[in-house]
This record gives C-alpha cells, structure tokens and sequence, in this order.
C-alpha cells in the first residue's frame, strides 16, 4: 500500500508469468451508473419478458381474439357475465367487512387498469363495480360482517362450476386454462360484448372477431363430434 500526502491507493497484486516480476497496479475503476434510458430499456424489457410469460398473443386485440374463440357461445358468455358478476361481488363483499372503504378502492384501481385498453372499456368497469361495490357496503351494513365465509366460498364454487359448465355445454372445449386469460382478459371481453351489443363498437369489434379463427387447434375438446354418425374423439393441437 503506498501513501501519498493524504491519498491512499490500495493496489492489486498482480504476477506478470512472462517476466517473473511483481508489480503493483490501482484496481479498475467501477462500472458509471446506468443512465436513465438504459434504465427505461430495462424496465420496457422486463415488463415484455413478464408479458410473454403471461400471454399467448401480441396485443390486445390479439388477446382478446384469442379469449374470444373460446367464447363464442352466447350463453357461454352469458355465464361468464353472471359469474363474473359473482365473483366481483363475493371479493367486494369481503373487503366491505374489512373497511367500508375497500370496495370503492378496489374499483377504483380495477377500473383504471382497464382503462389503460380503452377508455370505455375502463368506464364500464367503474359504473358496474361502483355498483356492485356500494351493494356490498350496504349488504354488510344491514347483516353485519361476522360468519359470512360460507356464503362468499358458495359464490366462488358457482362461479367455477359456470365456468366449466359453460365450456363444456355449450362451447364443446376445455377452457384454455390460462390465469392471465381468466382473470384479466376474459373478464374485458365479457364486458366488451356488452358494450358492443349496445352500439358501442368502432373497429374493434370487427377486429376481433376478424382475428378469432386464426386460434383455431389450439383447443382440448371435451366432448365427441358426431360426423355421418361416426363418433370421433377431436384431439387437442397445442
């Protein structure tokens, strides 16, 4: 270690082979901080890996494409808008008999995630989970918020037995058992249908049902087709 005035380099002890000799040198400096664009980068790159982790497809119209092939039946979908409907309600329940504040939080950051897709998509969610939110708060108000378990895990059996139902009744398929899908996608196009049975559509809704067939294999059937009388047993493709 060698000092100078008030300096103090500590110095690395190196072997040079060749020469025999030993000699001392300062260690390299450390790396500069990233700046701010490389950090921006890495944020973009992680949030596409955790996207690709997640999801099937490249956008959202793609996604919601995607939900929708296996959706397809109107009363398919119109079990997963009930259920969907109890199971917003059973989780805004719970949180009314944690603090009478919750649900409008819950909805709050639901529906602005939502509206990250579409602005109207996100305004739907608000309205109908403001609704079913202010529902819960009164629910809890009036009965109290002790011993309702049970009934919170009956709404969550029903939705997942409409769920399956749906699919295998009428959709003649397996759900794609995707998470992301079920609670993130699904629940978008459900409400998305309403809206464009109401009128609201703009192009989207035609891109979407454009792009539904391009997932067709990708499914597990779950009961025989009957083609000239002969059973066949439809395997899945993915």
């Amino acid at each position: 270690m060698t000092t100078m005035g008030c300096d103090v380099v500590t110095a690395a002890l190196e072997y040079d082979e060749f020469e025999g000799a030993t000699f001392y040198s300062a260690p390299p400096p450390p790396p500069p901080p990233p700046s701010l664009k490389e950090l921006v980068s890495s944020l973009v790159d992680a949030r596409d890996r955790a996207r690709a982790a997640l999801f099937i497809a490249g956008d959202w119209t793609d996604e919601l494409s995607f939900s929708h092939y296996y959706h397809q039946h109107w009363a398919n979908q119109m079990l997963h808008l009930t259920s969907l409907g109890a199971l917003y309600f059973a989780l805004l329940w719970a949180a009314a008999e944690r603090h009478p504040v919750l649900p409008a939080a819950i909805t709050v950051v639901i529906s602005t995630a939502y509206t990250a897709i579409d602005v109207w998509l996100g305004g739907a969610f608000f309205v109908g989970l403001g609704v079913l939110a202010a529902s819960s708060v009164a629910l809890v108000s009036i009965i109290g918020a002790d011993g309702h378990a049970t009934a919170r895990a009956v709404w969550t059996v029903v939705w997942a037995f409409s769920q399956l139902a749906g699919h295998a009744l009428f959709e003649g398929r397996l759900p794609a058992f995707r998470p992301a899908e079920a609670l993130v996608v699904t629940p978008a196009l459900m409400v998305l249908l309403v809206l464009f049975r109401t009128g609201w559509a703009g192009d989207w809704n035609g891109q979407i049902r454009r792009r539904t067939m391009r997932w067709a294999g990708t499914e597990k059937f779950v009961w025989a087709a009957k083609t000239g009388g002969i059973t066949e047993t439809k395997v899945a493709t993915e």
